[in-house]
């Protein structure tokens, strides 16, 4: 059996839109930009010359900042959807999260209080909730959703809700899920999930904090109008400076795919749209890795020691089947961690999704200098440039 695969990095400037086909099957990982345009385009592109009228199988929303959700309007607008697979965020992370960005319009905040019934508003058949496998969730937020008021769920739609934990085989839902429908796709290919999250013990404290200065919210007006508030959000400012301080912005929900069972790679090619604007950086066209496995990492943040040591033990088993590396955070230094490349032993592609004229300073000079240091490739998918790899496998019965 042959299996053709093609991944996209698509030209949104400061943003992530990325998406693969490989086969039959199509998935999506964030689709957002800091100019909303650029992402506007490149979903109109997508969606005309290469989805056209097929389904979008799972849909993967790393994080809610907006350069990686605001393009999803866009992207749902009369596409199906199978599955929706994003992580859980408590309220009190909700509330943090629309403190940082308060400026936004309030359907921001809407989707943020309630993105499962946002999602499932749009057509999306399940939404799939990933919690991080500390244990710091109530309870009742189990698969049998008691709970539905903290979650915002009617009635008529807690069904089409699976909540797993990071360490549950998430791959073996979608596996199930396809094969009562015939098909056999995740025999072939594996997706792997890791919610990087805040500590059970900076939550509790941050809860009990807003618990003190009578902080409560139910509604996206609420909530924004909680953060326009200037004693409320002094409040909020407070526990925020005490108790989080930046980690909120580096949760993010990563994920490795790759084939599995035993195949020959038959062809692998990595190209960019823009001879002229390739990102100022040669770009191979042809690859010599053996490997085809990508890690996808939205603005995950790996720079300590601790939290790269988790990282690293967690994908432990796919280091030396990845192929090719989404930089996080658009190739920030505050995220990176050097170590990453001695540990992909097999990876040379390493790719950051970020404006070329941005003022954050992404990808960073350091982070590119330690990827040439170890004559690794660096690519950059800007907003005149989108990068693909494509290929194509043989699996031998």
């Amino acid at each position: 059996m042959n299996l053709q695969f093609k991944f996209d990095f698509h030209n949104v400037g400061q943003g992530l839109f990325h998406t693969g086909k490989i086969g039959d099957f199509n998935f999506v990982y964030d689709c957002g930009s800091m100019k909303k345009d650029n992402v506007v385009e490149a979903v109109k592109y997508y969606k005309n010359e290469d989805l056209k009228i097929e389904p979008i199988d799972i849909l993967i929303i790393s994080h809610f900042d907006k350069d990686h959700v605001n393009g999803l309007d866009k992207l749902l607008s009369g596409v199906k959807v199978e599955y929706a697979i994003i992580p859980y965020y408590s309220p009190s992370e909700m509330l943090m999260l629309a403190f940082v960005k308060r400026s936004y319009p309030e359907s921001y905040f809407n989707f943020l209080l309630n993105p499962v019934s946002y999602l499932l508003s749009k057509g999306i058949n399940k939404v799939i909730l990933i919690k991080g496998s500390e244990d710091r969730y109530p309870p009742d937020i189990s698969l049998d959703i008691n709970n539905k008021k903290l979650l915002n769920l009617e009635e008529n739609t807690a069904n089409k809700l699976i909540i797993k934990n990071e360490k549950e085989d998430i791959n073996q839902v979608l596996k199930d899920a396809y094969k009562n429908k015939g098909n056999h796709f995740f025999d072939y290919w594996n997706f792997k999930f890791f919610y990087h999250q805040i500590s059970p013990t900076k939550l509790k404290k941050l809860e009990d904090c807003f618990d003190t200065k009578n902080i409560s919210f139910s509604s996206g007006k609420e909530l924004q109008e909680y953060v326009k508030n200037a004693y409320s959000r002094e409040s909020i400012k407070e526990c925020y400076r005490d108790f989080i301080n930046n980690d909120l912005n580096f949760t993010s929900l990563a994920m490795y795919h790759g084939p599995i069972g035993s195949y020959t790679r038959k062809k692998y090619s990595i190209s960019h749209s823009n001879q002229t604007l390739s990102g100022l950086f040669p770009i191979p066209q042809q690859s010599t890795e053996k490997s085809i496995g990508c890690l996808l990492t939205g603005d995950i943040d790996i720079k300590t020691k601790t939290k790269y040591a988790k990282f690293k033990k967690y994908f432990n088993n796919e280091l030396d089947r990845i192929s090719l590396f989404q930089i996080p955070h658009h190739g920030s230094s505050s995220n990176w961690n050097k170590q990453i490349l001695f540990d992909l032993k097999e990876c040379n592609q390493h790719i950051a999704s970020a404006g070329i004229s941005g003022r954050y300073g992404h990808p960073h000079p350091d982070v590119i200098s330690d990827i040439f240091s170890q004559q690794k490739n660096f690519l950059w998918a800007h907003e005149y440039n989108k990068i693909s790899v494509e290929g194509e496998l043989f699996y031998t019965p």
